[in-house]
């Protein structure tokens, strides 16, 4: 299952991941190649430490506007192994 992410690099030049479907869900990682390692790592830690069930992926079309960001864009992350621990919408 694959959720946005909008990445964007900071001022040492890492990449900053955030997703908008998991409230302060947030990574920095130096490598692209790792945000989605991070992003599924500490997703699944947020779902087991606040006991949250996982929401539904937001569509391309719901996205928020990052006007702050304008170097940064939207890439989806495959959440495939934290969902197949966690049915949608149910927290385990």
């Amino acid at each position: 299952m694959y959720y946005f992410a909008f990445v964007h690099k900071d001022e040492d030049r890492r990449y900053c991941a955030q997703l908008p479907d998991f409230p302060g869900c947030s990574v920095v990682a130096e490598r692209l190649a790792d945000v989605s390692d991070a992003l599924q790592s500490a997703v699944l830690q947020q779902v087991v430490d606040r006991d949250s069930p996982l929401p539904k992926p937001t569509s391309a079309g719901g996205l928020p506007r990052v006007e702050a960001e304008l170097d940064g864009y939207w890439m989806l992350v495959d959440l495939a192994p934290v969902v197949s621990r966690f049915r949608l919408g149910v927290a385990r």
